[in-house]
Protein backbone atom coordinates (compact mmCIF):
# COMPACT_ATOMS: atom_id res chain seq x y z
CA UNK A 1 0.00 0.00 0.00
CA UNK A 2 1.00 3.46 -0.95
CA UNK A 3 0.30 7.09 0.32
CA UNK A 4 0.80 10.13 -1.29
CA UNK A 5 0.82 13.50 0.15
CA UNK A 6 -2.89 13.86 -0.58
CA UNK A 7 -4.11 11.25 1.96
CA UNK A 8 -4.57 8.68 -1.05
CA UNK A 9 -3.62 5.65 -0.74
CA UNK A 10 -3.10 3.23 -3.43
CA UNK A 11 -2.42 -0.23 -3.53
CA UNK A 12 0.06 -2.59 -5.85
CA UNK A 13 -0.63 -6.00 -6.61
CA UNK A 14 2.40 -8.30 -8.64
CA UNK A 15 1.43 -9.46 -12.10
CA UNK A 16 3.32 -11.85 -14.25
CA UNK A 17 4.96 -10.37 -16.88
CA UNK A 18 4.63 -11.82 -20.36
CA UNK A 19 7.64 -9.83 -21.87
CA UNK A 20 10.15 -9.37 -19.20
CA UNK A 21 11.68 -11.97 -17.66
CA UNK A 22 15.71 -11.71 -16.41
CA UNK A 23 17.17 -14.55 -14.25
CA UNK A 24 20.27 -13.07 -13.79
CA UNK A 25 18.12 -10.15 -11.29
CA UNK A 26 20.28 -8.72 -8.71
CA UNK A 27 24.08 -7.84 -8.60
CA UNK A 28 26.33 -9.39 -10.70
CA UNK A 29 30.03 -9.02 -9.99
CA UNK A 30 32.24 -8.91 -13.02
CA UNK A 31 35.92 -8.71 -12.16
CA UNK A 32 37.37 -5.57 -14.24
CA UNK A 33 39.85 -6.10 -16.22
CA UNK A 34 42.23 -3.82 -18.76
CA UNK A 35 44.71 -4.60 -21.01
CA UNK A 36 47.78 -2.46 -20.88
CA UNK A 37 50.80 -1.70 -23.76
CA UNK A 38 54.36 -0.56 -22.87
CA UNK A 39 55.59 2.09 -24.74
CA UNK A 40 58.85 1.36 -24.65
CA UNK A 41 61.51 -1.75 -23.71
CA UNK A 42 61.97 -0.24 -19.66
CA UNK A 43 58.13 -0.25 -19.33
CA UNK A 44 58.42 -3.26 -20.89
CA UNK A 45 60.82 -4.71 -18.40
CA UNK A 46 58.74 -2.93 -15.44
CA UNK A 47 55.56 -4.56 -16.14
CA UNK A 48 57.50 -7.98 -16.45
CA UNK A 49 59.03 -7.51 -13.50
CA UNK A 50 55.93 -6.09 -11.10
CA UNK A 51 53.74 -8.72 -13.09
CA UNK A 52 56.26 -11.77 -12.03
CA UNK A 53 56.47 -10.20 -7.98
CA UNK A 54 52.94 -10.42 -8.11
CA UNK A 55 52.36 -13.89 -9.36
CA UNK A 56 55.20 -15.12 -6.66
CA UNK A 57 53.25 -13.02 -4.23
CA UNK A 58 50.07 -14.95 -4.86
CA UNK A 59 51.58 -18.29 -4.92
CA UNK A 60 53.13 -17.68 -1.46
CA UNK A 61 49.84 -16.36 -0.01
CA UNK A 62 47.80 -19.61 -1.86
CA UNK A 63 50.05 -21.99 -0.07
CA UNK A 64 49.84 -20.14 3.69
CA UNK A 65 46.07 -19.98 3.21
CA UNK A 66 46.37 -23.50 2.23
CA UNK A 67 48.92 -24.61 4.98
CA UNK A 68 46.53 -23.00 7.89
CA UNK A 69 43.48 -23.72 6.54
CA UNK A 70 41.86 -21.22 5.10
CA UNK A 71 41.87 -22.52 1.57
CA UNK A 72 40.12 -26.32 1.53
CA UNK A 73 42.98 -29.11 -0.87
CA UNK A 74 40.32 -29.35 -3.04
CA UNK A 75 40.93 -25.79 -4.87
CA UNK A 76 44.58 -27.70 -5.78
CA UNK A 77 44.50 -28.53 -9.36
CA UNK A 78 46.44 -31.33 -11.04
CA UNK A 79 47.47 -31.47 -14.90
CA UNK A 80 43.49 -31.28 -15.82
CA UNK A 81 43.46 -28.01 -14.76
CA UNK A 82 46.27 -26.90 -15.78
CA UNK A 83 45.60 -28.22 -19.31
CA UNK A 84 41.91 -26.89 -19.13
CA UNK A 85 43.26 -23.53 -17.31
CA UNK A 86 45.82 -23.28 -20.52
CA UNK A 87 42.91 -23.56 -22.99
CA UNK A 88 40.50 -20.83 -21.51
CA UNK A 89 43.67 -18.81 -21.47
CA UNK A 90 44.94 -19.43 -25.50
CA UNK A 91 41.33 -18.82 -26.07
CA UNK A 92 41.19 -15.18 -24.90
CA UNK A 93 44.67 -14.63 -26.94
CA UNK A 94 48.72 -14.97 -27.10
CA UNK A 95 48.93 -12.13 -24.71
CA UNK A 96 46.42 -13.89 -21.32
CA UNK A 97 48.68 -17.35 -22.54
CA UNK A 98 51.55 -15.42 -21.86
CA UNK A 99 50.79 -14.19 -18.79
CA UNK A 100 49.31 -17.95 -17.83
CA UNK A 101 52.90 -19.04 -18.52
CA UNK A 102 54.60 -16.66 -16.79
CA UNK A 103 51.96 -17.85 -13.65
CA UNK A 104 52.57 -21.43 -13.96
CA UNK A 105 56.30 -20.79 -14.63
CA UNK A 106 56.53 -18.73 -10.95
CA UNK A 107 54.18 -21.29 -9.35
CA UNK A 108 56.60 -24.56 -10.57
CA UNK A 109 59.80 -22.00 -9.19
CA UNK A 110 58.06 -21.57 -5.77
CA UNK A 111 57.07 -25.13 -5.14
CA UNK A 112 60.30 -26.52 -6.52
CA UNK A 113 62.11 -24.92 -3.61
CA UNK A 114 60.04 -25.78 -0.98
CA UNK A 115 62.55 -28.04 1.38
CA UNK A 116 60.91 -31.40 0.75
CA UNK A 117 63.73 -34.56 -0.14
CA UNK A 118 62.93 -34.67 -4.04
CA UNK A 119 62.78 -31.34 -4.68
CA UNK A 120 65.35 -28.86 -5.58
CA UNK A 121 65.04 -26.89 -1.96
CA UNK A 122 65.49 -30.17 -0.08
CA UNK A 123 68.93 -30.60 -1.99
CA UNK A 124 69.43 -27.60 -1.03
CA UNK A 125 68.86 -27.94 2.91
CA UNK A 126 71.10 -30.87 2.43
CA UNK A 127 73.85 -29.12 1.00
Amino acid sequence: TLEFDGGKKAELTPRESADFFNPERGLIFDVMTFDRKAENLSQAFQYAWTDTRDSLTQVYSFLHALFIGQIPASNVGGIITIADQAGASAGAGFPKLLLFLMMLSCNLAVINFLPFPVLDGGHMVFL
